[in-house]
Protein backbone atom coordinates (compact mmCIF):
# COMPACT_ATOMS: atom_id res chain seq x y z
CA UNK A 1 0.00 0.00 0.00
CA UNK A 2 1.33 3.48 -0.88
CA UNK A 3 -0.16 5.25 2.16
CA UNK A 4 -2.78 7.12 0.12
CA UNK A 5 -6.36 7.40 1.25
CA UNK A 6 -9.42 8.64 -0.56
CA UNK A 7 -11.99 10.54 1.47
CA UNK A 8 -15.20 12.22 0.46
CA UNK A 9 -17.85 14.23 2.24
CA UNK A 10 -20.93 16.29 1.57
CA UNK A 11 -20.81 19.81 2.98
CA UNK A 12 -23.90 21.22 4.64
CA UNK A 13 -23.23 24.78 3.45
CA UNK A 14 -20.92 26.83 1.22
CA UNK A 15 -18.09 28.96 2.58
CA UNK A 16 -15.04 28.39 4.73
CA UNK A 17 -14.91 25.24 6.82
CA UNK A 18 -12.54 23.08 8.84
CA UNK A 19 -12.10 19.45 7.79
CA UNK A 20 -10.80 17.14 10.49
CA UNK A 21 -9.45 13.74 9.42
CA UNK A 22 -8.73 10.86 11.80
CA UNK A 23 -7.75 7.27 11.15
CA UNK A 24 -8.31 4.71 13.89
CA UNK A 25 -8.83 7.54 16.36
CA UNK A 26 -5.57 9.33 15.50
CA UNK A 27 -5.82 12.74 13.87
CA UNK A 28 -3.71 13.17 10.70
CA UNK A 29 -0.80 15.58 10.86
CA UNK A 30 -1.98 19.06 9.84
CA UNK A 31 -5.63 18.26 10.54
CA UNK A 32 -7.97 20.07 10.80
CA UNK A 33 -7.57 21.55 7.33
CA UNK A 34 -9.03 24.87 6.20
CA UNK A 35 -11.15 24.39 3.08
CA UNK A 36 -13.51 26.49 0.98
CA UNK A 37 -16.74 24.82 -0.10
CA UNK A 38 -18.24 26.21 -3.30
CA UNK A 39 -21.35 25.67 -5.34
CA UNK A 40 -22.55 25.55 -8.92
CA UNK A 41 -19.57 23.65 -10.28
CA UNK A 42 -19.93 22.14 -13.76
CA UNK A 43 -20.99 18.53 -14.08
CA UNK A 44 -18.17 16.22 -15.07
CA UNK A 45 -19.93 14.09 -17.61
CA UNK A 46 -17.14 12.96 -19.92
CA UNK A 47 -13.65 13.95 -18.77
CA UNK A 48 -12.27 11.15 -20.96
CA UNK A 49 -13.12 13.23 -24.04
CA UNK A 50 -10.00 15.28 -23.28
CA UNK A 51 -7.37 14.23 -25.78
CA UNK A 52 -3.62 14.35 -25.30
CA UNK A 53 -0.68 13.30 -27.46
CA UNK A 54 -1.07 9.69 -26.31
CA UNK A 55 -4.80 9.39 -27.03
CA UNK A 56 -7.64 10.00 -24.60
CA UNK A 57 -7.41 10.54 -20.86
CA UNK A 58 -6.44 7.26 -19.29
CA UNK A 59 -7.36 7.20 -15.60
CA UNK A 60 -8.79 10.46 -14.27
CA UNK A 61 -8.27 10.28 -10.52
CA UNK A 62 -8.22 13.62 -8.71
CA UNK A 63 -10.34 16.63 -9.66
CA UNK A 64 -10.18 20.21 -8.36
CA UNK A 65 -12.14 23.35 -9.17
CA UNK A 66 -10.75 26.88 -9.08
CA UNK A 67 -13.00 29.85 -8.33
CA UNK A 68 -12.17 31.29 -11.77
CA UNK A 69 -14.04 28.71 -13.87
CA UNK A 70 -11.03 26.45 -14.42
CA UNK A 71 -10.83 22.88 -13.23
CA UNK A 72 -8.01 20.36 -13.18
CA UNK A 73 -7.80 16.58 -13.49
CA UNK A 74 -4.91 14.34 -12.48
CA UNK A 75 -4.55 11.48 -14.98
CA UNK A 76 -2.71 8.73 -13.14
CA UNK A 77 -2.08 6.43 -16.12
CA UNK A 78 -0.72 9.16 -18.42
CA UNK A 79 1.26 10.83 -15.59
CA UNK A 80 -0.04 14.32 -16.32
CA UNK A 81 -2.44 17.04 -15.23
CA UNK A 82 -5.05 18.66 -17.46
CA UNK A 83 -6.52 22.13 -16.91
CA UNK A 84 -9.92 22.77 -18.50
CA UNK A 85 -12.28 25.72 -18.66
CA UNK A 86 -15.97 25.76 -17.74
CA UNK A 87 -16.86 24.62 -21.28
CA UNK A 88 -14.62 21.53 -20.83
CA UNK A 89 -12.09 22.87 -23.36
CA UNK A 90 -8.49 21.88 -22.71
CA UNK A 91 -6.54 24.98 -21.63
CA UNK A 92 -3.24 23.34 -20.70
CA UNK A 93 -1.69 19.99 -19.92
CA UNK A 94 1.63 19.20 -18.34
CA UNK A 95 3.66 16.36 -16.92
CA UNK A 96 5.10 13.06 -18.01
CA UNK A 97 6.30 9.93 -16.26
CA UNK A 98 9.35 10.42 -14.10
CA UNK A 99 10.68 11.60 -10.76
CA UNK A 100 12.21 15.02 -11.42
CA UNK A 101 10.59 18.47 -11.58
CA UNK A 102 7.71 18.52 -14.07
CA UNK A 103 7.32 14.75 -13.99
CA UNK A 104 4.83 12.56 -12.12
CA UNK A 105 4.37 8.98 -11.11
CA UNK A 106 0.65 8.19 -11.16
CA UNK A 107 -0.67 11.54 -9.85
CA UNK A 108 -3.84 11.09 -7.83
CA UNK A 109 -4.68 14.52 -6.55
CA UNK A 110 -4.76 18.17 -7.51
CA UNK A 111 -5.93 21.32 -5.75
CA UNK A 112 -6.21 25.04 -6.24
CA UNK A 113 -5.28 27.56 -3.56
CA UNK A 114 -7.31 30.71 -2.85
CA UNK A 115 -5.37 32.55 -5.61
CA UNK A 116 -6.20 29.87 -8.22
CA UNK A 117 -2.67 28.49 -8.23
CA UNK A 118 -2.67 24.77 -8.94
Amino acid sequence: DDGSYLASFVAEQVGEAKLSVSINGHQLKGSPYSIVVGQNYPAIDQPSKVVNNNGSMGAPWGVAFGNNGLWAVADSSNHRVYILNDKDDLVKQFGRKGSVDGQFSCPRGVSFDSHNNL
